[in-house]
């Protein structure tokens, strides 16, 4: 009678463990999971503000470029066209880098290209007024002004995505 009392003990004991385990094993999980998903509304809601910032570094880039333009030999203005340039290549690699959905990609692809052809005018356009031709300089401002809208537009449709995303994403949080 003593070895079946004794028997009966460890299975309670094994049985006890065995729960407590089970409990802390699944307690990690949720919470690896939790965090997970949490770790990846973060990088939606950091997307969404890179995305944003770069509409203000692309207008912002602009218009240290009309002003450099305007004024030429002025160091002063190249320094701030050149570090508002900076701002938005950073920019641009951190979405770079942190950019998984495949439409949320496609989308900043095109924006991408935009911001590439903007780059590029400016910089011709530098070139020209630096040779001396400040007035075919100043021609890119409207083409400009005009791709600057379709950033915007892009940037607008790349923050739906990760809004969408972000929205999946807390569902499955909360389930």
């Amino acid at each position: 009678e003593g070895d079946d009392s004794h028997s009966w003990l460890l299975f309670l004991l094994a049985v006890f463990f065995a729960a407590i385990f089970l409990f802390a094993f699944l307690s990690i999980l949720f919470g690896v999971v939790h965090f997970r998903i949490v770790g990846q509304y973060q990088n939606l809601t950091n997307n969404m503000f890179l995305e944003f910032r770069v509409i203000d570094s692309v207008t912002r880039m602009s218009q240290a470029h009309y002003v450099l333009i305007k004024n030429i030999i002025d160091d002063v203005s190249l320094k701030e066209y050149r570090k508002t340039r900076k701002e938005l290549e950073n920019v641009m690699a951190a979405l770079d880098r942190s950019l998984t959905d495949r439409e949320s990609r496609v989308a900043y692809n095109g924006l991408k290209n935009i911001i590439r052809s903007i780059d590029d005018d400016c910089e011709n356009s530098l070139q020209r007024a630096i040779r001396g031709d400040v007035r075919q300089g100043l021609e890119v401002f409207d083409p400009i002004r005009r791709k600057i809208s379709y950033v915007q537009e892009n940037s607008v449709t790349l923050i739906l995505n990760e809004l969408k995303n972000a929205n999946i994403l807390h569902e499955r949080l909360y389930r």
